[in-house]
């Protein structure tokens, strides 16, 4: 009997290797160049250990961009193409958007209910839910939400007032996690921090944050990506149970406290089609994680960039005071705009620490690339390399530098529409682009406005980010603030 079960777990093991050897040849057999990929982790062998997803990206761009218009590529075992013409790029995500409409993302709704977000959903499923949740971000709603963003604004303010006084050395990035989550806990549960210091949804907030860095999940999320329909099949989670119930029950509590013609944010969940409290929950993890990935750490990132080039930090300040002098102190989403200077400065902290590395699109059917004949089969992933874009010498002159004269109007229309992609492009471009964009700028105007920001003995430089798919910093970012006024 044993001889038996050995021999058929020699036939198993032999049979996927093979299998998995042939899948690996997958570029090799249809004459696309394609550097040799690991077992299991294919051309990402390298990523959560030494590197970051941006860097990889990097190495590949500036290996073989002057030899290759595209190359093959493996994102952990998922046959992928790498394009570095911006007019293909174009046509993937634009003109022949609807060959291409979902990500290479995990969804498991049954086990893993939090998954089952725009970000992850394919198909109809997706397509119903944008158009449910698009009602949440046009401009008069995000007008109205001004008032409330500048109110969580000036308490940020006030605390950091208090720790300043104490210790002129801050974890900036301490600071911005709990701003950002105690707005989010005000747009999607109508919750309001009582204590800025103190929170259960701080501590949310970092596992949320945590989970992008967390050993486990690193290589849950790894072997998800390499093997998602054996890890969807057996019920792997990547999503805590213990934040699953918080969310849930978290959302049933506010739910039965709240008047029925209420009109607030969980007013656009509760029309959504087919609204259940876990989907409504799956909505609020989505969107808590995007703020807190994405629009935090922009914060951080810009705020480092200026304590390190303090004559951009008081040009900034400079066109800030005057703005606010032009309008009595009153922020607003119309005059908002005017502060182009501050616009500039968000674009070349999104251009030098973008926050997704790249963007991908599933082949949803056969489609062949014009431009080199080339067909790409069903289920092939295509894969933009925004960070590397983002850094290319010849697009964005000395691109270590941070520089936001790159964002002037004509700088703007003397590049290539695709080169700078910040929130993606097309019908899966981030919805919560323009919301996130205010909670930015009013976060900046309000702290530049009070405060000076600069480098201390305990800032590293450069800074150091974390081995992972997204660009976080690695740690905290430390900066010497002082009070101006």
């Amino acid at each position: 009997m044993l001889v038996i079960l050995l021999a058929i777990a020699v036939v198993c093991a032999t049979y996927l290797f093979v299998a998995t050897y042939n899948h690996l040849n997958y570029w090799n057999k249809r004459g696309v160049l394609c550097e040799k990929p690991h077992f299991i982790y294919g051309n990402l062998s390298e990523l959560e250990h030494t590197k970051n997803l941006s860097t990889i990206h990097n190495d590949f761009y500036k290996k073989f961009k002057r030899k290759t218009p595209y190359i093959g590529f493996f994102f952990h075992l998922k046959p992928s193409l790498v394009i570095f013409d911006l007019d293909v790029a174009k046509d993937v995500l634009i003109k022949d958007f609807s060959n291409f409409t979902s990500k290479f993302r995990y969804l498991n709704e049954h086990h893993d209910p939090m998954t089952a977000t725009l970000l992850n959903l394919e198909g109809t499923k997706w397509q119903n839910l944008r158009k449910d949740l698009t009602v949440a971000f046009t401009p008069s709603k995000i007008k109205s939400s001004i008032k409330r963003v500048q109110e969580e604004s000036q308490i940020l303010v006030e605390y950091l007032e208090a720790i300043q006084d104490i210790d002129n050395v801050i974890d900036i990035r301490e600071l911005v996690v709990r701003h950002i989550t105690n707005i989010m806990c005000r747009f999607c549960l109508e919750i309001e921090s009582k204590d800025f210091k103190k929170d259960v949804f701080y501590e949310k907030a970092l596992e949320i944050l945590g989970s992008s860095t967390n050993f486990y999940n690193r290589m849950s999320r790894s072997l998800i990506a390499s093997f998602p329909r054996l890890f969807t099949k057996l019920g792997i989670k990547i999503i805590s149970k213990d934040m699953d119930n918080f969310l849930i029950n978290t959302v049933d509590n506010v739910l039965k406290d709240r008047s029925e013609d209420k009109v607030d944010f969980l007013s656009v969940f509760l029309k959504m089609r087919d609204v259940t409290v876990k989907k409504i929950s799956a909505q609020v993890y989505s969107f808590f994680e995007a703020s807190l990935i994405t629009t935090s750490t922009t914060i951080c990132t810009a705020l480092y960039e200026l304590a390190l080039n303090e004559d951009v930090q008081d040009k900034l300040r400079k066109e800030i005071l005057e703005y606010l002098d032009e309008n009595q102190g009153v922020c607003d989403y119309a005059s908002i705009k005017h502060c182009k200077y501050l616009e500039k400065v968000i674009n070349e902290t999104l251009r030098k620490y973008p926050i997704a590395t790249q963007l991908s699109r599933v082949c949803e059917s056969d489609y062949t690339i014009k431009k080199w004949n080339l067909k790409i089969e069903k289920g092939v992933l295509i894969i933009i390399p925004t960070s590397a874009i983002n850094m290319d010498p010849e697009i964005f002159p000395n691109p270590e530098v941070f520089n936001p004269e790159r964002f002037t109007p004509e700088n703007i229309e003397s590049r290539h529409s695709m080169a700078f992609l910040p929130f993606g492009e097309g019908g899966r471009s981030c919805i919560g682009r323009e919301f996130g964009k205010i909670m930015l700028k009013l976060a900046l105007i309000e702290l530049l406005r009070h405060f000076k920001f600069s480098a201390s003995p305990k800032t590293d430089i450069p800074l150091k980010l974390e081995h992972t798919q997204v660009n976080l910093p690695d740690g905290k970012i430390f900066l010497r603030v002082e009070k101006l006024y």
